[in-house]
């Protein structure tokens, strides 16, 4: 029978087994493949939409259940229905869609195994019990679905309809039925029925098979692709279902969802053997393995119950089953009967792999209740969530009647001081919130705090001009709203509110001004609207809109303002004082964050202690950004004296928070808290008061900054003060005698002396906000120096410079640390402190335990300040014989000193003299030095050669 390959050709029907005959086997095969390299392709291609691949495998648990994540997944899933039953029908349409995954998973590796064992009677309508079994039913469900998405996409009235009803359909519940018949359409596989187009064509023919093709590859990209914006898009925002999953898993999962119906095909267009069959199943396990481990780990569902958990780690557990099955039964060539027989066990998996993940889920449990009951529950976790949901929620989601339930359980927790700091913070802000439309009504406007003692101008900087501050981000979370100064300057409304639009992990509030830029700030009322809408007459609660983000707003009478405005600020410190004694460092950044940015609204006066007291721990419990912020804002309030120095010394403490800046991988970061601890251990000497000492992570950070940062003059050399000052006021390994510790430290001050002045003094760059050009001692600040001035230089004569012939002597510091058996030149200096080890610092609290200056830090501190110092001397004795008058001082020491100070400058010990040279020398001197730099030749090392016998 001759083959039949194209229509009307031949009598009766097109066959697609002929094609191998007609020379187009490479047809059925070459479709596959092409929907391979698109599943690939697509697939990185929408994850680098949405960041960096190498995050993709990232599974800690901790992080993807953080109580932010958990409180934001819950309060974006908040919906009113019009009873409890409608609620639980939309949860149970989504479980059911992941229940559907189960049997697509389970029983895709029992059908390549029985097309090679030959399948039991009727076994094929079990194996598509749960899909159709007529390829035109499918066609009309996955056309149905998609031009009703192209049609709802056009209509923006329609945009709830499709987003809560149509998508989650067509991408999840029908995603694998739909993509299977688009890959069929596309393919055309042997041994299905095929469905026709108007006029009988059929794929089977060769000369109508590329019609089939474009539109099943066409209707596969657009599903694909919005199947994989959905999952990584739309449904980790949780407004659309009542689940939340993380968005690396979700690719996963569409990736596994695609790849089914995909090699399903391969195997039966291939006509896969036996052996081959045993590799794809083989390559199924691996991703089965993946999925079920990943899921297990990372339990991907956040904020919605252990259940859905539970339903992926089953379904996986069961795919891995099977496809274990399948591949010993062809492994070992039995019958279909014993194939049957092995799934047996297969629902005690399905239980035992249920119990397993159920112990691990509860540890991130949230219990499917309303946020009030949340914060009713005992369990801290469950509230501090619950107080996350409340900060986060849509008011307008949530039934009226529940708005003064909320604000009564929030109460209860925030002036609750058994409950955990954190929880009490965000109950705290939402609280703030609720009360904002009576601190807009109050007159004359609200200020908490004494205003006489009080830092009245705004000193929270940021140090945007840092090239080393990072970025904003963004992100998926759909709120960033800070506090700021227009937040109560604001003209009341009724109105019609908006849904809340943005949402933030910091602060549940960011009010940006309107102003062309951020220096300009307006005193009088803004564009900004809060919009009011009339609340019921039963209750004392409404819905007020700021700036378009919906609150709740308590309604209490305007002569509570004071008392309610100090009760918050009472309950800031409080629980700022709690988050200290307990160690929390998230909370005590969190509270340190609220009160700043409560302080920059203008309405709240802080005074220099407690300003300086949050700063100093925003060093140490913030992020990189923080700290860059907080130490400027140190630097220009400790030059204006605001934060006077004599106030650090009253707090030593503040000292041990902000020497944690010195590990901020930032130059000009670096600098500033240098200086600013140069100028306190300067005050200190001079003071009669007993030193304080400072904790061992204080002088760890000191350590750190000495041996990262040796080739920058400025941090070295305020360092180094601040680590001789440390080698005073503390106890060392070796005890020293008196009169020789004596000796050490005047020698160490000598060399200070000599190495921190010189005839120039750099200018830092220092950049000033706008809003602070009033004062007096900014407008000065551009000229000041980081380092603090020191006296200059006096000009020195002959006997002042000993001859630059004579070698390099030892210090005396050198030769008292000799004395107790440590010497400065057993540590490798030529990369700073290299045999130094950081240790990984902790919260402790100022003075906890003793801590000890180490002797070989001190050595190499008094190496690389003698070598420095001998630089200095040597360059000005060269400089003096330069500018001489007479001829016979020209002539004298010239040119050994000015070869003296180069070799110096090119020594391989790193002791910022290329900085200093740079930034600290005067211009006289430097233009006279650099001619000399420019010819000198560095000494080529020269290779001895070995005699030829000994080659």
């Amino acid at each position: 029978m001759p083959p039949r390959c194209f229509s009307g050709v031949h009598e009766g029907p097109c066959a697609i087994a002929d094609w191998g005959r007609c020379e187009y086997g490479w047809l059925r095969l070459a479709p596959v493949y092409l929907y391979l390299l698109v599943w690939i392709v697509l697939g990185l291609y929408m994850l680098s939409r949405n960041g960096p691949p190498h995050g993709l495998f990232r599974s800690d648990a901790t992080t993807v259940h953080d109580h932010v994540a958990q409180g934001i997944a819950i309060a974006s899933s908040q919906r009113k229905y019009r009873s409890l039953r409608q609620q639980r029908f939309q949860r149970a349409v989504r479980l059911l869609a992941m229940w559907a995954e189960h049997p697509q998973f389970t029983l895709m590796p029992l059908g390549l195994a029985f097309r090679i064992t030959g399948s039991v009677f009727r076994l094929k309508y079990v194996l598509f019990a749960f899909s159709l079994t007529r390829e035109a039913a499918d066609a009309l469900l996955a056309f149905s679905c998609g031009g009703l998405l192209l049609l709802l996409y056009s209509v923006k009235q329609c945009n709830t309809v499709r987003r809560r009803l149509v998508q989650p359909l067509a991408f999840d519940l029908f995603y694998i039925p739909m993509v299977a018949t688009f890959l069929r359409l596309g393919t055309c596989p042997m041994g299905i029925e095929h469905v026709a187009l108007p006029g009988s064509v059929i794929c089977d023919c060769v000369d109508s098979f590329g019609y089939f093709w474009a539109l099943g590859l066409i209707s596969f990209v657009l599903h694909y692709c919005g199947a994989l914006h959905h999952k990584m898009n739309v449904e980790p925002l949780a407004t659309t279902v009542d689940f939340r999953f993380q968005p690396s898993y979700q690719f996963f999962i569409v990736m596994a969802r695609t790849l089914c119906p995909i090699v399903s095909i391969l195997a039966s267009n291939a006509d896969a053997s036996r052996n081959e069959t045993i590799g794809l199943l083989t390559g199924l396990l691996l991703v089965w393995s993946f999925l079920l481990e990943y899921s297990y780990r990372t339990q991907p569902c956040i904020g919605s119950g252990s259940s859905p958990n539970n339903i992926r780690v089953l379904a996986f557990s069961s795919a891995i089953y099977t496809t274990l099955a399948s591949i010993g039964v062809l492994t070992t060539d039995a019958s279909p009967s014993t194939l049957l027989w092995t799934l047996v066990p297969l629902p005690l998996v399905g239980v035992a792999a249920w119990k397993v993940n159920d112990r691990r889920a509860r540890l991130f449990h949230i219990p499917n209740v309303s946020i009030v009951e949340l914060l009713r529950d005992e369990s801290p976790t469950i509230q501090l969530v619950g107080a996350v949901a409340a900060l986060y929620v849509n008011p307008n989601r949530l039934v009226q009647s529940d708005h003064e339930k909320l604000l009564v359980e929030l109460r209860r927790l925030a002036h609750g001081p058994m409950h955990t700091p954190l929880c009490r913070l965000y109950a705290l802000r939402t609280l703030w919130f609720s009360h904002v439309e009576i601190f807009v009504a109050r007159k004359p406007l609200l200020a908490i705090g004494e205003v006489r003692t009080a830092i009245l101008q705004n000193y929270w900087l940021k140090d945007r001009a840092n090239g080393d501050r990072p970025p904003r981000q963004h992100n998926l979370r759909p709120r960033s709203i800070k506090l700021s100064s227009q937040i109560l300057n604001v003209v009341v409304e009724r109105r019609v509110g908006r849904r809340r639009t943005s949402f933030s992990m910091l602060l549940a509030n960011r009010v940006r001004s309107n102003c062309n830029g951020a220096s300009h700030r307006t005193t009088g009322p803004s564009a900004d609207h809060i919009a009011l809408q009339s609340p019921a007459t039963t209750t004392k609660c409404s819905v007020v809109n700021i700036r378009g983000a919906p609150w709740i707003s308590y309604i209490q009478p305007t002569d509570d303002v004071v008392a309610t405005a100090n009760d918050f600020f009472r309950l800031a410190l409080d629980i700022w004082a709690q988050s200290a004694a307990h160690q929390d460092r998230v909370a005590m950044r969190e509270c340190a964050l609220f009160l700043l940015q409560w302080y920059r609204t203008g309405h709240l006066n802080l005074q220099p202690v407690v300003y300086l007291q949050i700063l100093s721990a925003l060093c140490m419990v913030g992020t990189t950004k923080h700290i860059i912020d907080a130490t400027h804002s140190l630097y220009n309030a400790t030059l204006d004296k605001v934060t006077p120095v004599n106030l650090w010394l009253e707090h030593p403490g503040c000292i041990d928070h902000f020497a944690f800046a010195l590990k901020v991988q930032s130059r000009s970061t670096v600098t500033k808290c240098a200086s600013i601890m140069a100028l306190i251990v300067e005050s200190a000497k001079s003071t009669r008061a007993p030193p304080r000492r400072w904790t061992p992570a204080a002088i760890e950070s000191v350590e750190v900054a000495l041996s990262a940062w040796t080739h920058v003059y400025r941090i070295s050399d305020c360092l180094e003060r601040v680590y001789t000052y440390l080698f005073e006021i503390h106890p060392t390994k070796a005890r020293l005698d008196a009169a020789p510790l004596k000796q050490v430290l005047r020698s160490c001050q000598t060399v200070s002396t000599l190495t921190s002045t010189s005839r120039r003094e750099a200018v830092a760059p220092i950049v000033v906000p706008p809003q602070l050009i009033r004062s007096a001692s900014f407008r000065r600040l551009s000229a000041v120096s980081p380092v603090p001035e020191l006296p200059a230089l006096c000009k020195r004569t002959s006997e002042f410079v000993r001859s630059p012939t004579v070698g390099r002597r030892r210090s005396s510091v050198t030769e008292q640390l000799a004395s107790i058996g440590l010497t400065s030149p057993s540590i490798n200096m030529s990369g700073g402190l290299s045999t130094y080890q950081p240790r990984r610092s902790s919260l402790q609290p100022p003075g906890a335990t003793p801590a000890v200056v180490k002797l070989e830090v001190l050595a190499a501190v008094d190496q690389r300040r003698s070598q420095r110092g001998q630089f200095i001397e040597i360059l000005d004795r060269a400089y003096d014989l330069h500018a001489a008058t007479r001829l016979h001082c020209i002539r004298f020491g010239f040119a050994e000193a000015i070869q003296s100070a180069i070799e110096l400058y090119y020594s391989s010990l790193e002791c910022a003299i290329h900085d200093y040279v740079e930034t600290a020398l005067d211009p006289a001197v430097y233009e006279f030095f650099l001619p000399h730099l420019s010819a000198y030749v560095p000494p080529t090392p020269t290779l001895r050669r070995r005699s030829w016998w000994r080659q």
